[in-house]
């Protein structure tokens, strides 16, 4: 006999109370040994635990990284609890919260604003409302002379399906959880499907039709592209020159290796070469109509080779203008008006680049030089400022733009995961000693799996940032 984990609220929270194996017995939650404030702090503790192992079917907006978060974790977390009450007559919440936040469950966080959620949720089940019960509270706030069989009965009543706001998210998630449900089955039937017909490869595709279509691909494929003439004549003398022969390195490289592994794959078909490891994932990937992850510079979800061609070609067209620019007998290393950081071989690269041109025009040491971020309302087209770039094409998750600032997802788009960011300037300046209030300093990331972090970017937002933090809330190139 095996056992589905708890996968909502309401069954997390049976498990700790409500069964002949709980977490929480009896005796320990009526004990009089650590003052009135006991339950309601301990049932408080209880939702806490249970939100933070419910996030954890929301995806990356629940948390940015996978996280073992167990029973062990909350047992520990009741005797930190019973310590501090035996302690000290009031609550030290500081000392709690640092206790339960930062090291009980916050010691295995590794990613920042994952631990900056986890302060929220626990200022959001763990804080001094939990000792002013009355009708109007939430349901994790009861009355400190509760008994247990009551606190039973009141996790009894919640709802089988989890809302989105009882651990901090929108309603949309709930919606996108829905469909990306769907979408994930279909998926895995499709890898199936795929399995099962590459056992019938010679039948409904044989070797003839994917010798074709190494062909064609070659054919699709950009030629790699030259240095132009201002790199030789500057001889790497500025951050962007030195940026712009990086890029068209990377590119280069990119295109060499997909023509090598077509060639391979060829090759191997026509039983010149052995089928190694990387030869048949290639294989196994054209025959499935799909792009291989070892051409992608992000590996994630698969997509078809159509798409994954499309998004070449644009990377190809921006940098080919890019060295058009460059072409002539200027001598300093003229920049596109705009730039889309997901059309760029290292975003990163690029961000230090902007900060190592300004540094070697002032004279300021690069420990000394900060990226400030300003947030366009409306297009335009001339230049901001003379060490300024403007950033364009990002897109938001677990909110939107609107009325110069972070605002909630609203009913009207609440099936709609990202929305589009307008252009940002990005631009140097020295480091402020002062630390700026209003802002939520949101993670770039150019991967949906939010594994390669870029930047951080602050972004005005009139609720506190533990707010934001909650509902996942993230930019993507």
């Amino acid at each position: 006999i095996s056992l589905d984990p708890p996968r909502t609220m309401k069954t997390h929270l049976q498990q700790m109370i409500c069964t002949e194996t709980s977490l929480l017995s009896k005796d320990t939650f009526e004990s009089n040994m650590y003052g009135k404030t006991w339950r309601s702090l301990l049932f408080g503790l209880c939702f806490f635990h249970a939100a933070v192992n419910g996030r954890k079917a929301c995806g990356t907006m629940g948390w940015n990284a996978p996280y073992s978060f167990n029973s062990l974790d909350f047992q520990v977390s009741v005797q930190l609890l019973q310590s501090v009450l035996s302690d000290l007559k009031d609550v030290s919440w500081k000392a709690f919260h640092y206790l339960i936040g930062r090291i009980t469950y916050g010691g295995k966080i590794t990613n920042r604003w994952d631990l900056c959620c986890l302060d929220a949720l626990v200022k959001k089940f763990c804080n001094p409302e939990l000792l002013e019960a009355n009708d109007e509270m939430d349901v994790f706030v009861i009355k400190p002379d509760t008994a247990y069989d009551e606190c039973k009965e009141i996790v009894s009543k919640l709802p089988s399906v989890d809302s989105p706001d009882m651990y901090g998210l929108h309603q949309s998630v709930g919606r996108y959880l829905e469909s990306s449900c769907s979408e994930d089955l279909d998926f895995v039937l499709m890898k199936l499907e795929s399995v099962v017909e590459s056992k019938r490869a010679v039948l409904t595709r044989n070797i003839h039709d994917i010798l074709e279509k190494c062909s064609e691909l070659k054919e699709r494929l950009p030629l790699p592209i030259g240095v132009p003439s201002v790199l030789d004549m500057q001889k790497m003398s500025s951050p962007f020159s030195v940026l712009l022969s990086k890029e068209i390195a990377i590119w280069n490289q990119r295109l060499l290796a997909m023509t090598a592994s077509l060639h391979s794959l060829e090759e191997a078909l026509k039983g010149g070469l052995h089928f190694r490891n990387e030869v048949e994932e290639l294989y196994k990937a054209i025959e499935a109509d799909q792009a291989p992850m070892s051409w992608k510079k992000i590996k994630s979800r698969e997509c078809c080779i159509e798409d994954w061609l499309e998004s070449l070609m644009e990377e190809n067209n921006f940098i080919t203008k890019w060295v058009a620019m460059n072409d002539g007998t200027e001598q300093v290393v003229s920049l596109p008006k705009k730039f889309s950081l997901s059309l760029l071989q290292s975003p990163e690269g690029f961000l230090m680049t902007v900060c190592q041109d300004y540094s070697r025009k002032t004279g300021i040491s690069m420990e000394d030089v900060q990226l400030n971020f300003q947030v366009l309302s409306a297009p335009r087209e001339e230049k901001v400022c003379e060490d300024g770039v403007v950033i364009t094409g990002l897109s938001l998750e677990g909110a939107q733009w609107g009325d110069g600032g972070l605002i909630d997802v609203t009913e009207k788009t609440e099936y709609q995961k990202y929305f589009a960011m307008p252009d940002i300037i990005c631009y140097p300046l020295k480091k402020r000693k002062e630390a700026i209030s209003g802002f939520y300093h949101c993670p770039l990331y150019s991967d949906p799996e939010r594994k390669h972090f870029i930047a951080t970017i602050p972004l005005p937002a009139s609720l506190q940032p533990g707010h934001w933090s909650l509902c996942g809330t993230a930019l993507f190139v």
